[in-house]
């Protein structure tokens, strides 16, 4: 009997339940009013399209959202005239605008994108990038990525907008395994810092090292406009760069950079031949050496990079010298 009691006292909360409720579109339509001007001037900002004067929404009575594209010649719908990265753009531009007004309405300053980038090409995700991290200063942006270059890219655009940036790494576990989540970093020093964390070989981490140092070679040889002789079918190996950083290095200020890249260049492992090549004298490299010269060049790369923000520093001149601004 009190069971029937109970199941009765339940119809009414599941007859309500079980009926559509009507849709209370008047809040919609005051939030999309006011965030059309936004978006549209973000739309502009981001494709420069000049054709595109405005953007309209209008609900209808069922809570359907339409949008138009308002231009000389009249209203047009967005799928005729847009390629998909555009539709892409502009689907981001007004999820991002909906949740910033919504704040105001009790929202916490929290958003999650799941790869939202993947028809957009490169040039207009890095202006994505930037302006959401413009946008979106002072919120949490959870952001999945899975291209390694980009995950380089976000991190940068966020940095550079003061944002406290943490990068983790899901990977599969395989057939009926769990998936695991670790702790990451971007850039230069992804694969050598996680060798390290790792608890690899001396001969391992040597290797990692040699090609990290190849890597900040190749960037330093751009930045610093470092005198490197041209090879048949531009084939440059580590000292082929690495000798000629050295030397602009060597006419700077920075007292810790030279003594970093006099000591780097005694260290033949680093040179790729641990890693890349058998070698009898390789297997007998103790792990501190290895450690030591993996230590050498995090640090020289620290050397050249802003330690609030991560940006790479700007060579200046100073007399006959150099030095750098960051």
């Amino acid at each position: 009997m009190q069971a029937l009691k109970h199941e009765e006292a339940l119809r009414g909360a599941a007859r309500s339940a079980s009926t559509k409720q009507p849709r209370e579109t008047q809040l919609v339509r005051h939030l999309l009013t006011e965030i059309a001007p936004q978006i549209t001037a973000d739309f502009f900002g981001i494709f420069g399209e000049t054709w595109v004067s405005d953007i309209s929404f209008t609900v209808d009575k069922h809570g359907a959202v339409n949008i138009a594209l308002i231009t000389a010649s009249g209203r047009l719908e967005p799928e005729r005239v847009l390629s998909e990265a555009g539709l892409d753009v502009l689907s981001l531009l007004i999820a991002v605008e909906a949740h910033i007004a919504t704040v105001a309405q009790g929202q916490y300053p929290v958003v999650a994108f799941d790869d939202v980038f993947q028809s957009v090409d490169a040039p207009l995700r890095s202006r994505v990038l930037a302006h959401l991290a413009a946008r979106l200063k002072g919120w949490q942006v959870i952001l999945t990525v899975h291209d390694r270059f980009w995950l380089e890219v976000a991190e940068q655009r966020f940095k550079e907008r003061n944002f406290r940036t943490k990068i983790l790494h899901l990977r599969a576990g395989g057939f009926g395994g769990t998936p695991t989540l670790f702790d990451g970093s971007a850039g230069l020093l992804r694969d050598l810092e996680h060798c390290l964390k790792s608890s690899a070989s001396g001969v391992t981490v040597a290797g990692v090292a040699g090609r990290t140092l190849e890597a900040l070679a190749e960037h330093l040889s751009a930045m610093l406009g470092a005198k490197i002789t041209r090879k048949e079918r531009d084939r440059y190996e580590i000292n082929d760069l690495w000798l000629p950083v050295k030397a602009e290095i060597d006419l700077s200020q920075l007292t810790v950079a030279k003594q970093l890249a006099h000591t780097m260049t005694n260290t033949q492992f680093l040179r790729n031949r641990v890693g890349a090549h058998a070698s009898d004298w390789a297997d007998g490299l103790s792990d501190s050496e290895a450690f030591d010269a993996a230590d050498q060049v995090i640090r020289l790369t620290h050397e050249f990079k802003c330690s609030s923000c991560g940006a790479w520093g700007k060579r200046i001149k100073v007399g006959g010298s150099w030095s750098l601004a960051f």
